[in-house]
C-alpha cells in the first residue's frame, strides 16, 4: 500500500512538473525571447561613384568617378553615409 502511495505522489509531482512550460507558454513567456529585427526604413540616395569606391573598385564595376550611382543608407549609417570622406569640409 505504501508503494502504491509513493508511486501515485510521484506520478502527480511529475505530471503537474511537466505541464509547468506549457502554463508559461500561456502566460506570454517563453523559453526563448522573440528577437524579430526593428523594420528599417530603407532611403536610396544618389552619390558620386568616386566618392564611395577606390580607382581599383571603379575600374572592377566599369564606373567613372563621376557616374552617379544608387545607393540604400541604412539608418545606423546615419548622417555619415551621407557626407564624403573625401570631401574637405
Amino acid at each position: 500500500m505504501m508503494k502504491r502511495l509513493v508511486a501515485a505522489a510521484t506520478t502527480a509531482a511529475l505530471m503537474a512538473l511537466s505541464a509547468l512550460p506549457a502554463a508559461a507558454g500561456l502566460a506570454g513567456m517563453s523559453e526563448r525571447p522573440d528577437f524579430a529585427p526593428a523594420p528599417m526604413a530603407q532611403v536610396k540616395v544618389e552619390r558620386r561613384a568616386g566618392d564611395l569606391f577606390t580607382a581599383r573598385e571603379l575600374g572592377q564595376r566599369n564606373l567613372m568617378a563621376d557616374d552617379v550611382v544608387s545607393v540604400t543608407l541604412l539608418p545606423s549609417a546615419g548622417d555619415a553615409a551621407m557626407r564624403s570622406s573625401r570631401d574637405d569640409s
